[in-house]
């Protein structure tokens, strides 16, 4: 099923939690998208107000947020922020809270590991077994080969390591050169990667915005979390999957 595009009512939901006491907020995103973040209250955006699509934001959850992103750039276009970026909205870390409340359903289980990944999925309560760790990742690298065209890479935050993506040839159709890194358009972001386990499983998790770039607190020492995200599986070149959970929300039991 083809997502529901809710950009419209996104725009309308950025308008609303700017106009309430979420103020400094929405505005220091729009002014330093790639270094801040922002939440989003599920159950509020669920209701008729603004009525945002329950299945594109459960069942799509990549296109749910690109929607919103986009909608909260092209609020911030219309909006009197002042100093407010002309871009990096792309990057925007936005965090789903009260999705639990709404959706115990979405519980993850070990049978949904295929059917559930790139969906929406809540983890009631994971045993945090690794500390954790704050690192600086590139968020989009560019390539450029001799003859000067330029390639740029997405890299999602899931996919780091081993499994981020890179590129050896120039992307332009008419060029086979190699490439190289210009290390001067390199785009990072902070991200924070920790352990958990779930149903007998280990499962390596990863999140930004404010559980990157703030000091987790709480979270750093708790040994259960409740976790709403979204699971990735990663392939490799042998056929092998890897199971990496990427955090939208978290909260310490």
């Amino acid at each position: 099923m083809t997502p529901v595009d809710d950009t419209d009512s996104w725009i309308e939901y950025w308008e609303a939690k700017h106009d309430s006491g979420a103020r400094m907020e929405v505005e220091t995103a729009a002014r330093n998208p790639r270094g801040h973040w922002l939440v989003v209250d599920v159950p509020v955006v669920l209701d008729e107000e603004f009525d945002i699509s329950r299945e594109t934001l459960h069942r799509h959850p990549d296109a749910a947020l690109e929607q919103a992103r986009t909608g909260f750039e092209r609020f911030v276009e219309n909006a009197e922020i002042e100093r407010a970026a002309s871009d990096g909205f792309d990057d925007l870390a936005i965090h789903l809270v009260g999705a639990a409340q709404v959706n115990r359903d979405r519980a993850l289980t070990l049978e949904d590991f295929p059917s559930g990944a790139n969906t929406l999925s809540i983890l009631p309560s994971a045993a945090v077994t690794s500390e954790p760790t704050r690192r600086l990742q590139a968020a989009s690298v560019t390539y450029r080969c001799p003859a000067g065209h330029e390639t740029a890479i997405t890299r999602p935050p899931y996919r780091i390591g081993a499994n981020a993506p890179t590129l050896e040839r120039c992307g332009n159709p008419d060029c086979s050169n190699e490439v190289y890194v210009d290390d001067t358009q390199t785009v990072t972001r902070w991200l924070r990667t920790f352990d958990v386990e779930y149903g007998g499983v280990d499962l390596p998790c990863v999140a930004t915005g404010r559980y990157a770039t703030t000091d987790p607190g709480r979270m750093a020492s708790a040994s259960r979390l409740e976790l709403t995200g979204v699971l990735r599986l990663l392939a490799d070149d042998d056929g092998g999957v890897e199971p990496v959970y990427e955090v939208l929300y978290a909260s310490p039991l």
